[in-house]
């Protein structure tokens, strides 16, 4: 794989990596909401 070809995984990986973070953020966030409540 050439290095022109990687540069758009990387970033699909690191898209992927931010969204799967930014929900199990929310997943927390969510639940500590619930145990206050």
């Amino acid at each position: 794989m050439s290095r022109k070809d990687l540069k758009p995984f990387l970033i699909y990986r690191g898209a992927a990596f931010f969204s799967f973070f930014f929900f199990f953020l929310i997943v927390v966030f969510s639940s500590v909401i619930i145990v206050f409540i």
